[in-house]
């Protein structure tokens, strides 16, 4: 039987947790200016619900949506919406992005005042854990979301109402953008493929609620849950999903690792050419890293009072070179 230490250690974990600081530093932001982006969005997929929540309180709207091999049906949607929004899995994987955002961006301001953060340095392994797997999911599940919506569920025509087109683009297409964003801009390592089966078996739970909320809320979360169009329909959407979600993060795995590659290879290029540098004007190679390069190691963002300062230009640091020597 494996410990708890193996299935964390299967799961990513090591000690000490996340030694680089990756899951709240940039590559290109300072942490304060990241941490900031972060809680900007967080806060703007509150607003977002919130708002869409004001809306259908006062508003009714209709939807035209479809699925595939089946026929185009119509929604209503008003004040039900609301609580019908936690049986949907758009609306579950947005809250679960507005709550990373704003819980890492509080995380990574306390990084850029004291150089460290609760998540690192007191919280328990089971929640650093947890944390990384939080990570998996805002960065795969959105993209998802977007995909299923938008290759397998609109139909069109563009919406007429403002609020509509909006509400639509904010939870079916921004939810990517703030992935990728959170793909690109931070530091962190590629996913462990481990994460893999659990993001998997938290689709599995959510089919399990989806039939759940048929029995006690009386309506179809989505149309391709009903038995009555053949039950061969919904194993190929579950095999589909299965594939997609295999795609997606093999996707977003590979994208950090080509990022990371390519910082380490700025890196290295940026060394050589301090080297060459120094070697034209007679001096010692510098053996620090360079002050010019993309800063994918965070330590490197923080000075000695734990707030991070760009790095001074080139021609403050090296002597002017003349067309002759």
């Amino acid at each position: 039987m494996l410990s708890k230490d193996k299935v964390y250690a299967l799961l990513g974990y090591s000690t000490p947790f996340d030694k680089k600081y990756t899951f709240v530093s940039s590559w290109i932001l300072p942490p304060v200016a990241l941490s900031c982006l972060r809680i900007l969005l967080g806060s703007y997929c509150f607003i977002a619900i919130i708002y869409s929540y004001v809306w259908f309180s006062g508003n009714i709207d209709i939807y035209h949506l479809h699925d595939i091999s089946e026929p185009t049906y119509t929604t209503v949607i008003g004040s039900s919406a609301i609580g019908r929004s936690f049986s949907y899995f758009t609306y579950l994987s947005y809250y679960g992005q507005g709550f990373y955002f704003i819980v890492t961006g509080i995380h990574g301001l306390f990084y850029a005042r004291t150089g460290t953060t609760r998540l690192h340095s007191r919280f328990p392994p089971f929640l650093q854990v947890l944390h990384s797997l939080f990570y998996s999911c805002v960065t795969c599940f959105p993209i998802l979301v977007t995909l299923t919506f938008w290759c397998t569920m609109y139909v069109g025509p563009w919406w007429t109402v403002t609020f509509d087109a909006w509400a639509n683009l904010s939870v079916h297409l921004m939810n990517t953008v703030m992935a990728l964003l959170e793909i690109t801009l931070a530091t962190t390592a590629p996913l462990p493929w481990t994460h893999l089966p659990v993001l998997m078996v938290i689709l599995s739970l959510y089919l399990g609620l989806a039939y759940l909320t048929r029995v006690t809320g009386g309506f179809w979360v989505y149309e391709w849950l009903v038995p009555y169009f053949g039950w061969w329909k919904i194993v190929l959407h579950v095999l589909g999903y299965t594939v997609a979600i295999i795609l997606i993060f093999a996707f977003v795995r590979y994208t950090i690792w080509t990022r990371n590659w390519l910082l380490r290879r700025y890196k290295r290029e940026e060394g050589a050419m301090d080297a060459f540098v120094a070697e034209k004007l007679g001096q010692e190679p510098d053996s620090s890293r360079s002050s010019r390069m993309l800063l994918s190691d965070p330590e490197a963002q923080r000075s000695s009072e734990g707030l991070w300062r760009p790095p001074l230009p080139v021609h403050q640091s090296l002597p002017r070179i003349g067309a002759r020597i």
